[in-house]
């Protein structure tokens, strides 16, 4: 008898706003219709109970149409691959389930942006029901913000996930959540009618245009917890701070050409390498190199390819969260020289070499080949600065030439009296010991270097420079740690990028500040090993502590910036 009381209520509904708006038409001119359609009704009821069809009728005042439903539609609680038609019928949209939804439960439909307006596109605002499938309706709420962790900046789109607390606690990069909530554009979530009960919670970036509710790929950003929550009650201004992980273990894959270049293929970059030549034949012919990009580049020079899968080699790397690999492999690579000696012999043959002109002077000189300045990073210095001078090869270098070197203090030109410290592999060249007195300029002119392929170094001039402290401002602050923990303070320019760095100083001074606006950031080392950690999602670390001073500062020459002004506690 109660059921076909319901059911005669929502049949009036129905009937009500069929006719109050069957006659809803695109108007024909006037002022443009900037008003999103409103939800006025809907079949269940908001906040209705007991409700057991399969079909759900939601009624705007006025004809709209749905755009991407199915990636903006939010049903909890969620559950894979469920399956539903949809229509549009004027100013209603009918949605009908493959499967009746599960009894006794509690669900939310928030349509975000799925609904629109027939005449302009506008969005519905707040087009939110809920109902039961049984006789009581769940009402807990949590809301809050999801920010990036290392600049604290709102993140769009982000996930937050409840898992029931009796779930794995990897289940996040396999299953689905139970409760979810995607954010706005300003990091803002909130998610309804939860039951009571302990859950996992979790913070997911997937990337702007979302993702499958699953933490599976290695750019994505998290926040985990180590305990669970009992949600017994309404939550606001919950904070996630999400941080991204590198997950995947090292991989080493093939021997790879590109470009005329030869590597060994990791799955990911490295930051540190070793390599064992098992084959005496090949120990003076065999170079390599660790770039910039992490990538580990091969140098063979010896005359003639190698026999297929005949050098053995061991081979050691490790990653940026100091994950090891220690391996074996076999290789077979193809000569640099011989394809450079064919390449001449075609230049060099037929009629066209019969007709070459007159040599330049690169020509006569041969190939040659680049370094670039690792250290220090800028060159204009600050007055009596200490500093080491550090130089990358593209190619391993097998001859230096000394007196190939010069520095040029003013009118006077030197040889340079520094002996450089070579790296492991000869592609790293390191000038120690200098000291900013005065500006300077080092000269390399052509032939300083030779390469392993007998490549010449061209001509490379490098000049330093005294900065001018009226050009430049200063900052000063205090990190007050409640703790007594170490600590890093960090100035970043604009863009997040580390400017400056200071260590275990509560009363800080960041000098030869450029003008211009920037940020300070506080790495906390909690655990005292003499460096901050992003922590493990594998072995379920969580980062270390990360504070953002609240303030942009804005720096001009000539000028500091008081401490009093910049005071940072955690």
């Amino acid at each position: 008898m109660k059921n076909i009381f319901i059911r005669a209520i929502y049949l009036a509904v129905f009937v009500f706003f069929f006719y109050s708006c069957a006659t809803v038409v695109s108007p024909g001119g006037g002022p443009k219709d900037e008003d999103p359609p409103n939800l006025v009704a809907s079949v269940p009821l908001n906040n209705g109970v007991n409700f057991q069809e399969d079909k759900l009728t939601f009624i705007f005042d006025e004809a709209i149409k749905v755009d991407k439903i199915t990636k903006q539609l939010q049903i909890n609680p969620y559950k894979d691959r469920r399956i539903y038609r949809y229509k549009t019928r004027n100013n209603k949209l009918i949605l009908e389930f493959n499967e009746p939804l599960e009894d006794s439960t509690t669900f939310n439909f928030n349509f975000r942006n799925a609904v629109i307006d027939v005449t302009e596109g506008n969005p519905s605002e707040n087009a939110i029901v809920a109902f039961s499938t049984g006789p009581e309706l769940d009402t807990i709420q949590i809301s809050g913000t999801v920010l990036n962790l290392m600049d604290n900046k709102p993140l769009e789109n982000a996930v937050i996930s409840l898992y029931d607390a009796k779930v794995d606690t990897a289940v996040i990069d396999s299953v689905a959540p139970y409760y979810y909530a995607n954010t706005d554009e300003d990091g803002r979530f909130s998610i309804s009618n939860i039951k009571s009960g302990e859950y996992r919670a979790y913070g997911l970036y997937e990337g702007k245009d979302g993702g499958n509710l699953k933490y599976d790929q290695r750019e994505e950003k998290i926040q985990f917890f180590n305990k669970t929550f009992d949600i017994n009650k309404d939550s606001a201004n919950v904070v996630f701070k999400l941080i991204e992980y590198d997950n995947d273990t090292i991989i080493y894959e093939r021997v790879k050409k590109e470009k005329g270049k030869t590597f060994l293929d990791f799955n990911k970059g490295l930051i540190e390498y070793g390599i064992e030549i098992l084959d005496e034949n090949y120990k003076d012919s065999l170079f390599h190199k660790l770039t910039a990009e992490g990538e580990l580049q091969l140098f063979y020079t010896g005359q003639d390819d190698m026999p297929e899968d005949s050098l053995d080699i061991k081979l050691f790397a490790v990653d940026s969260l100091l994950q090891k690999l220690d391996t074996t492999a076999k290789l077979f690579l193809t000569s640099d020289i011989k394809e450079k000696r064919v390449a001449e012999e075609k230049k060099n043959s037929g009629i066209g070499g019969l007709f070459r002109g007159k040599e330049d002077e690169t020509e006569k000189r041969g190939p040659t080949f680049k370094f670039t300045q690792r250290e220090p990073l800028q060159n204009d210095l600050r007055p009596t600065e200490k500093f080491d001078l550090v130089l990358d090869f593209e190619k391993p270098v097998l001859n230096y030439t000394a007196d190939s070197v010069w520095a040029i203090y003013g009118e006077d030109t030197l040889v340079l009296d520094k002996a450089p410290e070579v790296n492991f592999n000869f592609s790293q060249y390191t000038y120690s010991g200098f000291v900013a007195d005065s500006a300077f300029a080092l000269v390399f002119n052509p032939g300083a270097f030779i390469s392993v392929f007998g490549d010449s170094s061209e001509t490379e001039t490098i000049k330093f420079s005294i900065k001018d402290e009226t050009k430049f401002g200063a900052i000063e602050g205090q990190a007050k740690s409640k703790d007594k923990l170490p600590f890093f303070v960090q100035l970043l320019d604009s863009k997040f990028e580390v400017v400056d760095e200071i260590e275990n100083e509560e009363y800080f001074r960041f000098e030869y500040v450029k003008p211009g606006d920037y940020f300070i950031r506080i790495l906390v080392d909690e655990n005292k090993d003499g460096e901050w950690s992003k922590g493990s999602y594998k072995d379920k670390i969580p980062p270390e502590p990360v504070i953002i001073f609240k303030k942009k500062i804005t720096v001009k020459a000539n000028w500091e910036i008081m401490r009093s002004d910049t005071v940072i506690e955690f």
